[in-house]
């Protein structure tokens, strides 16, 4: 029996080739956009579950209130870890981890190998995380100075084997001995590290014991059976208690909290995070991918159902022959299946095809592989099932449910069900239109993000990086001068950091009245020129003198918004006092600047706090004339290799880098723009075949008003009227949930668009403008048909 209704299935889908095509391609590219959202967001779920005992890891993060606003910190203070072990038997294991970013140089056998992602960390830090050691022991590798422990993929760099196990490599000039090799760390983690290194190697600096000072990621690993909410709230106020003792050190509130290892990558949100996605990607992902795969399914069924109405007297005849409303019921259900089961195969055909696309506008590398895992396989099985169920069901109990006499009088008039097939329509188009108004919405917001005044000059910028130990504190004047006898180079400065780059963050506390102030303040560290070679402006006081170690030592210069926070005006705010560093500094106000963008658009200017001690510069910015770019750069490589040799020679420019912080919003733009399209193909499709078969059903009523002389144009008026109506209204439909969606979503924004009359209007037109491109071919094809031909029509 069901060998029977396969086989006539077969011949139904074979008989009607063109519908069944489109039916089956608009459910492939819905059931291939939701496979690659399985595996995209299968893939963010992952993060850092590769760790044994995840569940019971954990990173200590910071809150500290200063000012009455409180700011989340994903590093926190030295002696942290030390202490939580020391004191508290729910802590099995803790170490810190002191993360150095900046490209380091190692040197083998006179060659020069650079790699990013050095950690200073304890060694106890293997026996919470789950680093795979192919050679050394993990008790031991970083109990010594000078220690190192390296990956394979660095092993094989640079020894040209994966057993590097007691060799000698020469970092920044310094020996040290590789005590471990481990298996390349896998991507999906929060903390990328290249490189670990002896906690020992720092040398015991000042701020390795200051309460006051976040500079280091702390992990732990809870005991079994621990009630970890009981325990977040007792070591809540563990480092104010600590700093009580300290009457010089800031006033503000410090209180840490948990976070779970591998929830950090999505959900976290902190300042100093390394590596962490935007929290509401998987959420718009699944919703995308719900609403494509019903748009699909939507599209089915309203072509199914028209489809089978041509199968009137089919239904008829067996039912006078005895076939039973269930039997008809599962034939119809097979033939679903049959269909989605062919839909199926295509979407991992086009899947197979687009991932390459979609891993360079993502900036991923997944590969149709990652669905091979028994987990998935239910999902999919089950998703297909869900498919099978709602896009079959509808067709298959309307048909089946026709009485005989009913069924053989037809003579393909379209049934009741009119109204169900609208509410389809509009669906989808309404489902198509938010996603069409989401990718406007998200496409102006980047675009103002890139053309927002940043407060300085960005432009003809070119910076070098100088890192790890060098000349660059002692002889930057003549390195500066050096630079400069480059033809084509305009203007010199250092700085610890480029604006962009960030900036770090520490507690600064005005000597003003009784109850002096506290603020979290980020600083910089810049020469005399930097102001006026990024074209910042001056607003009250003076910059730094050249080479002055009064001003070195100090003096320093902020930003409105700091005096702001601190409720100064900015005229007032000069010779004033405030203690800020490691040492508890006092500085003298000489200046105040205007308020510009030392990190990416996505945050607001927070209170900066700029100095001159030459010690912290780590940073060239050339400003170059554009007409020469490839001779400066050639010729600043020979400048920068005479003054640091063994250094790697890197720059960047710096609009450049500024357009490359943008990167996650571009990609979120980039998903949304292509599942917008996708959705509109499938809808597109979808309308084309029902439009294709209600100018069937009408072929005589057409002929008929011909006939009756209707012209050509007002066939195709009809035609269109018929539709563009429902596309009016799913517009009505979705846009005000599309705007409250989107509006939520510009909230994250400090400088944000607001949702004008101009996108709303640019929706409705290009919803319509698709809607009128594809009915028109048919439209026209039944306008200019032959009325003679048309009343014959049966």
């Amino acid at each position: 029996m069901m060998l029977n209704y396969l086989k006539v299935a077969y011949r139904n889908i074979k008989k009607q080739l063109g519908f069944s095509a489109i039916n089956v391609t608009g459910l492939a590219i819905g059931i291939a956009c939701v496979l690659f959202v399985i595996i995209y967001v299968n893939r963010l779920f992952s993060y850092d579950k590769y760790h044994t005992d995840y569940e019971s890891i954990y990173r200590v993060g910071l809150n500290i209130t200063s000012n009455n606003e409180t700011t989340g910190y994903a590093i926190n203070v030295p002696p942290l870890a030390p202490t939580l072990k020391s004191q508290y038997t729910q802590v099995e294991k803790a170490a810190r981890v002191f993360y150095w970013n900046s490209t380091r140089t190692i040197k083998h056998d006179d060659k020069l190998f650079y790699e990013e992602g050095f950690a200073y960390t304890d060694n106890e830090l293997f026996d919470i995380l789950s680093y795979n050691f192919t050679q050394g022991d993990p008790k031991t590798a970083l109990v010594k100075p000078l220690s190192l422990v390296i990956p394979k993929r660095i092993s094989n760099k640079i020894f040209g084997t994966p057993y590097s196990l007691n060799k000698t490599l020469n970092v920044d000039g310094m020996d040290y001995t590789i005590t471990g090799v481990i298996e390349d760390i896998p991507d999906n983690t929060h903390l990328p590290v290249g490189i670990f290194v002896s906690m020992d190697d720092l040398n015991n600096p000042p701020w390795l014991n200051s309460w006051d000072w976040p500079g280091m990621y702390t992990y732990i690993k809870v005991k079994d059976g621990v009630d970890v909410a009981e325990f977040e709230n007792s070591i809540k106020g563990i480092i104010s208690k600590s700093l009580i003792i300290n009457p010089s050190a800031p006033k503000s509130k410090y209180e840490i909290f948990l976070q779970l290892i591998s929830d950090i990558y999505l959900t976290s949100d902190l300042e100093y995070e390394l590596s962490v996605a935007n929290p509401q990607l998987p959420i718009m992902l699944i919703t995308i991918g719900i609403f494509i795969l019903a748009i699909a399914c939507f599209n089915y069924i309203n072509l199914a159902t028209v489809r089978m109405i041509k199968r009137f007297k089919e239904i008829g005849i067996r039912k006078i022959l005895g076939a039973g409303r269930f039997q008809l019921f599962l034939q119809f259900i097979n033939e679903s299946s049959l269909m989605i089961f062919f839909a199926s195969l295509l979407a991992l055909l086009i899947l197979n095809f687009a991932l390459p696309l979609f891993n360079e506008l993502a900036e991923v590398d997944y590969h149709i592989s990652m669905l091979l895992n028994w987990k998935l396989i239910f999902i999919i099985l089950g998703l297909l099932f869900a498919i099978v169920i709602i896009s079959g069901l509808y067709p298959a109990v309307t048909l089946s449910s026709f009485s005989p006499s009913k069924a053989l009088a037809s003579k393909g008039m379209v049934f009741k069900g009119n109204h169900i097939r609208r509410i389809l329509v509009i669906g989808q188009f309404a489902m198509s239109v938010g996603l069409i108004f989401g990718a406007l919405v998200v496409t102006s917001q980047i675009d103002h993000l890139k053309n927002q005044s940043l407060g300085f000059n960005k432009e003809s910028k070119i910076v070098l990086p100088v890192n790890g130990r060098s000349s660059l504190p002692f002889e930057f004047m003549s390195i500066k001068d050096d630079f400069r006898k480059i033809p084509g180079v305009n203007n010199v400065s250092v700085s610890s950091m480029a604006p962009g780059q960030g900036a770090g963050s520490l507690t600064t506390k005005s000597l003003e009245g009784n109850n002096p102030i506290e603020q979290m303040m980020y600083y910089n560290f810049i020469d005399s020129d930097f102001l006026t070679f990024y074209d910042i402006n001056i607003v009250a006081g003076r910059n730094f003198y050249p080479q002055s170690s009064k001003d070195q030592n100090e003096s320093c210069i902020i930003n409105k918004s700091a005096t702001t926070a601190f409720g100064w005006t900015n005229e007032n705010a000069i010779g004033k006092q405030i203690v800020t560093g490691l040492r508890n500094t006092t500085k003298t106000i000489v200046g105040v600047v205007d308020d510009f963008h030392y990190r990416g658009m996505q945050l607001q200017v927070d209170p900066l706090i700029i100095e001159s001690d030459p010690m912290m510069f780590t940073s060239i910015s050339l400003s170059a004339n554009t007409a020469a770019l490839s001779q400066i750069v050639e010729q600043t490589e020979t400048v920068f290799n005479s003054r640091f040799a063994g250094k790697p020679f890197d720059y960047f420019f710096l609009d450049e880098y500024w357009n490359g912080l943008y990167k996650s919003e571009e990609r979120t733009g980039n998903i949304l723009n292509i599942f917008t399209l996708l959705s509109i193909l499938i809808a597109s499709l979808g309308l084309f075949g029902l439009v294709s078969f209600i100018a069937e059903t009408k072929t005589k009523e057409i002929g008929v008003r011909k006939a009756l002389g209707c012209t050509t144009l007002g066939i195709i008026f009809l035609m269109i009227s018929r539709f563009i109506k429902w596309i009016v209204i799913a517009n009505i439909v979705a846009l005000p949930l599309a705007y409250y969606t989107m509006n939520n979503w510009l909230q994250d924004f400090p400088y944000r668009i607001e949702i004008g009359i101009s996108i709303i209007l640019l929706t409705v037109g290009l919803s319509i403008a698709m809607a009128v491109l594809t009915i028109l071919y048919q439209s026209i094809k039944s306008a200019i048909a032959n009325p003679v031909k048309s009343l014959r029509y049966e």
